[in-house]
């Protein structure tokens, strides 16, 4: 089973239907899925210019998702950077991400 959204007749619905919180500088959207709990990460250089910074967001977003999919519901997931703080991704704007998942859950 594919865990991952990948093209844009995956994404486009979930951004335009879906729920929505933000976290840090961060967007989760959500909407109800068929399968199974499925991730899309948008990261574009106007968030972190350097292709070091959004690669490493985009595996601390994969690597999060990967820990919590078993508490997740059946649920399409876009995790959108929008403003976040500048250099590095860090570990404190993932964990407000963590938070936000478990809101969207209602947890």
């Amino acid at each position: 089973m594919e865990q991952r959204l990948r093209r844009k007749a995956q994404i486009t619905p979930v951004l335009a239907r879906g729920r929505c919180a933000s976290a840090g500088g961060m967007q989760l959207h959500s909407m109800p899925s068929d399968s199974g709990p499925r991730l899309g990460v948008i990261a574009g250089r106007h968030a972190w210019p350097r292709a070091v910074d959004r690669n490493r967001f985009r595996r601390l977003v994969r690597e999060a998702f990967r820990l919590l999919q078993h508490r997740l519901q059946r649920r399409d997931y876009i995790v959108r950077a929008r403003n976040p703080q500048r250099g590095e991704p860090s570990g404190a704007e993932i964990g407000k991400l963590l938070a936000a998942w478990c809101k969207t859950n209602g947890e």
